[in-house]
């Protein structure tokens, strides 16, 4: 979609889809597009709020944005109203090796939860940044994951923030995200459990 103020997003996902890959692709802001004021909204659009989304084997890797300078999200997927997460009635899309320099996340729509809200994160991207104001255990729902599919947690607050084995993680230790640090947890789907990737 092309507003006058630029593209507003490169991926929009508003129906189900089934059995497709969206891999290798790169793509940036230029100092001339954003002197004259264009930018891109966001790079993934997710659920526009209207009906379900039967997602399956829906996979999102390798591909390489660089948006720094600009205010762009690096993805929007809407849990802050509506139907939230549950509008994804199967699984949702997997997501590997995705990089977005310079991406925001900005809100709740737009990759960042508050801890104090719901200790229960939504993998509703590549990257989520999570914020809590003390020490918080929270956890990774991992009912709609796809194998290998993985999310990076960031802790953008000024509580620490542990991840202990539960009915969605399975480590051999408590995983402790710190302030300002990130951790990248990937989904096992033989054992239908997140792990941690050291």
């Amino acid at each position: 979609m092309i507003g006058s103020n630029g593209l507003f997003n490169v991926f929009q996902f508003y129906n189900p889809v089934s059995d497709m890959i969206i891999k290798g692709n790169r793509g940036f802001v230029t100092p001339a597009a954003i002197a004259a004021g264009k930018s891109l909204v966001t790079v993934y659009l997710f659920n526009p709020g209207f009906g379900t989304l039967n997602w399956s084997n829906l996979v999102l890797e390798d591909n390489d944005w660089n948006f720094t300078g600009s205010t762009t999200a690096a993805y929007t997927f809407t849990i802050s109203s509506g139907s939230g997460f549950a509008v994804v009635t199967n699984q949702y899309p997997m997501f590997a090796r995705e990089g977005c320099a310079g991406c925001t996340y900005a809100n709740t729509d737009k990759g960042q939860q508050n801890l104090a809200t719901s200790t229960t994160i939504k993998p509703v991207g590549p990257e989520i940044h999570v914020f809590a104001a003390s020490l918080t255990t929270a956890t990774i729902d991992a009912s709609k994951s796809i194998d290998s599919s993985q999310v990076k947690i960031v802790n953008t607050g000024a509580g620490t923030v542990t991840f202990a084995a539960d009915a969605n993680m399975d480590f051999a230790t408590s995983v402790v995200v710190a302030t300002t640090q990130g951790a990248i947890f990937p989904f096992r789907g033989s054992e239908s459990k997140i792990s941690y990737r050291f």
